[in-house]
């Protein structure tokens, strides 16, 4: 089945680009013009990659507490930071909010495909089987 990336980008180059990186891999992608949108806009997304802010304009809810949104509901969808922030603590506030990863601009966008394919796999791993699941 073809997964699906919300891409959550104030800038629309690196949007675009992160967008047309993704497509290349077999993914298809949703654009999202700031968190809020992205939040309301989560049925059939399988994962986001959101910068934490950047987003003209706009005073609602960043790419991290969007993150803690998503964490605290039933289907958890895992949120890849990529974000020009790359102090510490800014770093550890993702942690913070159980980002699935935290990637720093600029980008590399083989190390990005990398990342994105690891939280796939994890998430796979980890899964929640139930008793329907097992062969009895």
């Amino acid at each position: 089945m073809v997964k699906t990336i919300g891409v959550v980008d104030g800038d629309r180059s690196v949007a675009k680009s992160i967008e047309l990186n993704l497509r290349k891999k077999g993914y298809e992608v949703r654009q999202f013009a700031n968190p809020q949108e992205a939040y309301d806009g989560r049925e059939g997304i399988d994962m986001f990659v959101s910068e934490v802010g950047n987003f003209m304009g706009y005073s609602g809810i960043n790419g991290l507490d969007l993150t803690a949104k998503l964490n605290e509901e039933e289907r958890k969808i895992p949120v890849l930071i990529l974000s020009g922030k790359a102090q510490d603590p800014d770093i550890f506030a993702g942690w913070d909010v159980s980002v699935a990863s935290y990637l720093t601009k600029p980008y590399d966008s083989i190390e990005l495909n990398v990342f994105i394919q690891r939280i796939f796999e994890d998430r796979e791993r980890t899964k929640d089987y139930t008793l329907e699941d097992l062969e009895i």
